[in-house]
């Protein structure tokens, strides 16, 4: 089968969020309106009209086939409906569309473009679309828990409220380094690291300033699902690592009070404090081993856990203002 991200995906990166814009306007009539007056109808030809200097470019020229996929997959996402006018046979194009999903009037926020954007692409090209959305978002955290010892690797990952990893990662450690931030940075009077005491998480409250930071979600039984990280593999310690699955449950812990995300996604040491992401490119949980620690054996039966995440509990680890007095380092 062919691969629409490889071939389309990358050489189009605002294609899927276009179409559905496109599709969203029903105040501009299209040719074939005029042409056969019916009341609402766009095809392929009119889409390639309007954006004539965007995929018309040289021979990089989009093709009805990909177009037609790409809607198709739109459609059965629900974010497009697919519509056959009775005198569909009179028309030469590809089939009819149309999608009242965006609220137009926030679609010149550059914030909220980005965003639909990656939602769309995720949903139609899946995790290779965000796999490669993730890279700059995922990173290395280094761990010096001993003088004598190497750094251990954790991963942690960045959100508009700072960046966000497992507690159990850094508690003890006598300084950190997260590779990609510079100590300079970390190191300003503002930039602090709370932890939850209710939670295995933790918070460095330093935020970036640009616009594709991971957003957050709620994540379903049965969503698909995949883990970033950076296991501790030898020979593969700075390779940012996949692993997929789907959810299998989201349940209250009696353990620990507070509910776990159980997941086929098979976890090592290295992914705590990685996100897992839905098809979507939202983060739904931070990856943890805290239910391994104390004896559980959902490892037997190669599941993982990740901890749900929300804005709400994110700023609320900074509410409980409980704050590790951990020196950065460069790495």
């Amino acid at each position: 089968m062919r691969d629409l991200y490889s071939d389309i995906g990358q050489k189009f990166p605002e294609l899927c969020f276009d179409i559905v814009d496109y599709f969203s306007d029903h105040t501009k009539k299209s040719r074939s309106e005029e042409r056969l007056k019916l009341h609402f109808y766009k095809d392929f030809a009119d889409f390639m009209f309007d954006h004539m200097d965007k995929y018309h470019v040289r021979n990089n020229i989009l093709q009805p086939n990909d177009f037609e996929k790409i809607c198709n997959i739109l459609c059965e996402k629900k974010i497009l409906e697919k519509i056959i006018p009775a005198t569909v046979t009179q028309i030469a194009g590809m089939g009819a569309f149309y999608s009242c999903w965006i609220n137009r009037d926030s679609i010149a926020n550059e914030k909220i473009r980005k965003g639909l954007t990656r939602k769309f692409n995720g949903l139609v090209y899946g995790f290779r679309y965000v796999y490669d959305n993730s890279k700059n978002k995922v990173l290395p955290l280094f761990v010096k828990l001993d003088d004598r010892d190497e750094p251990h690797i954790g991963t942690c990952f960045v959100t508009d409220l700072g960046i966000v990893t497992a507690k159990h990662c850094i508690e003890r450690a006598k300084w950190i380094a997260i590779k990609g931030i510079g100590k300079s940075i970390l190191e300003q009077p503002n930039v602090k690291i709370y932890t939850s005491t209710k939670y295995d998480l933790a918070m460095i409250n330093y935020s970036f300033d640009f616009l594709n930071n991971f957003t957050i979600d709620n994540g379903k039984v049965l969503d698909e699902v995949m883990g970033l990280g950076y296991p501790q593999h030898s020979g593969f310690d700075n390779f940012l690592t996949a692993t997929t699955g789907s959810i299998a449950a989201v349940e209250e812990s009696y353990m620990y009070k507070h509910p776990l995300i159980l997941t086929t996604v098979k976890l090592k040491g290295g992914n705590s404090g990685g996100p897992l992401i839905n098809k979507e490119g939202d983060v739904v949980g931070v990856l943890t081993e805290e239910a391994l620690s104390e004896g559980g054996d959902y490892d037997k039966f190669g599941y993982g856990i990740a901890i749900p995440i929300s804005m709400e509990i994110i700023g609320s680890i900074i509410q409980e203002n409980v704050i590790l007095n951990i020196p950065f380092e460069d790495i």
